[in-house]
């Protein structure tokens, strides 16, 4: 089991009056480095103009950085639906997931999206048992959907945030197109539980 014990750690950057908290990342089996992470929320789910991939759209108030992270449609299904405070009338695989890891006594802390290599992120979810805690390696839309659903906070690296963040705000306001005519089919069909036309759609 991960010793990950201590709490994050706070500090203060010199000449300004950002105070950001730090936290254990894991870079081997049994070793830790700290580093620096930004508090974020969800600002939304939409589609890049450019590249045409569905994105979530991360915001640290603070800094008032944007952090677009491409997603598959399936987790930006999932992260929308918790958003609009969607309930589906069977659990979903986020939904179902969460419920086992309850059932067994554990809680999800926060997640944290801790890396960028060769234009992917990589995320981490912390999770509380009743032996410690445990950091599971995840991507980083399955780890937002899943800290929506347990209201866990989200953090991203300090060096992720610098070196993807932007400052303007992402135009990925387009909801008319195919692509997200596509997802609000299959949401109505997975709302009605038509499951075998989601299958169609899938």
């Amino acid at each position: 089991s991960s010793d990950l014990s201590f709490p994050l750690e706070f500090v203060a950057f010199m000449g300004d009056e950002i105070t950001r908290p730090r936290e254990p990342c894991k870079v081997g089996k049994h070793r830790y480095i700290w580093i620096t992470v930004v508090p974020v929320r969800v600002y939304g789910v939409g589609q890049d103009p450019i590249s045409r991939q569905i994105i979530v759209i991360l915001k640290d108030d603070i800094s008032k950085k944007w952090l677009p992270i491409a997603v598959g449609p399936f987790e930006a299904q999932a992260i929308s639906l918790k958003l609009e405070n969607i309930t589906t009338p069977r659990p979903l695989t986020h939904d179902l997931f969460l419920a086992i890891i309850k059932s067994l006594g554990t809680k999800i802390t926060k997640i944290s999206v801790t890396a960028l290599k060769n234009n992917t992120f990589y995320a981490t979810i912390t999770m509380k048992t009743e032996n410690g805690f445990e950091e599971i390696d995840s991507r980083p839309s399955d780890a937002i959907a899943l800290a929506l659903r347990e209201d866990a906070p989200i953090f991203v690296s300090e060096q992720v945030m610098e070196e993807a963040g932007i400052v303007d705000k992402p135009d990925a306001d387009q909801k008319t197109t195919k692509l997200m005519e596509i997802q609000h089919r299959l949401q109505e069909a997975i709302l009605r539980e038509e499951y075998e036309e989601a299958a169609k759609l899938r």
